[in-house]
């Protein structure tokens, strides 16, 4: 145990120290792609929310209020066309569909559409339960999700007595995933979907994450890298102890 100590310290020492992250992650700046100047000059509406259903898939009739934003701003009157937006893993905001600078912005003040955005359930303020208690993650799947789009799309139509609206499904990263399966699924509620950067090729051990995540802390300090590595290896080793591993492990890092 003590030995797993020293690691810990040596580890977040040589982290500190050693790791200086790049500006782009993943293709993604760490300060976030939302900037708060940004998002302060952005002259967006409040959401708005409307009843979900907890289950689809069975009687249970519970609901909760789901977030969405509308920006119909580039409409024409008989508002045919709409690119709904959707929310992935992270909080939605307006500023993903009043930032012009975006492409589906441009897209839809060129064509002429309406903006919509859907925050993913458990995400943000579109909370079905209370709490994240294990039993209640069983309601956290794409399937569901799948099926939030397609009750609001379908919520929609009807409000707003379109009569033949044509759907445009856009995201990005896991919910670009979202997209391409919702037109698979949901093929007649939308006439197109724009994926960008959307895993397809999905596996239950994508151990190439960390195989990745691996090499980019070894490019700035092998050392660190190593100790990473042999912390991991005292922790796989402890938690195979049975009953007592976590026990042990939360004394540890206390």
């Amino acid at each position: 145990m003590l030995l797993l100590k020293v690691f810990l310290i040596i580890t977040l020492i040589c982290f500190v120290k050693g790791f200086q992250p790049p500006w782009m992650f993943m293709g993604r700046p760490l300060t976030g792609f939302r900037q708060d100047g940004i998002i302060d000059s952005i002259n967006a509406t409040e959401y708005k929310s409307f009843n979900q259903s907890l289950d689809h898939f069975s009687k249970n009739g519970t609901k909760w209020e789901q977030r969405y934003w509308k920006n119909d701003e580039f409409a024409k009157d008989d508002k045919e066309l709409h690119f709904l937006i959707l929310g992935g893993e992270y909080e939605a905001s307006s500023f993903d569909i009043f930032y012009e600078k975006y492409p589906h912005v441009k897209y839809a003040k060129e064509c002429n559409a309406t903006l919509w955005l859907l925050e993913h359930r458990f995400y943000g303020k579109s909370q079905p339960l209370k709490n994240l208690e294990t039993k209640n993650l069983k309601y956290l799947k794409s399937r569901q999700a799948l099926a939030d789009i397609a009750y609001f799309i379908k919520s929609q139509n009807d409000a707003l007595n379109l009569i033949n609206p044509k759907w445009i499904i856009f995201g990005g990263g896991y919910s670009g995933t979202l997209g391409i399966w919702f037109k698979e699924i949901y093929p007649d509620l939308s006439v197109g979907v724009v994926a960008s950067s959307a895993p397809v090729n999905l596996r239950l051990d994508f151990y190439e994450y960390m195989q990745h995540i691996e090499y980019l802390i070894n490019s700035y300090d092998s050392e660190c890298a190593k100790n990473v590595k042999d912390v991991f290896k005292d922790f796989t080793y402890y938690l195979r102890m049975g009953d007592k591993s976590t026990e042990i492990v939360g004394n540890t890092l206390k």
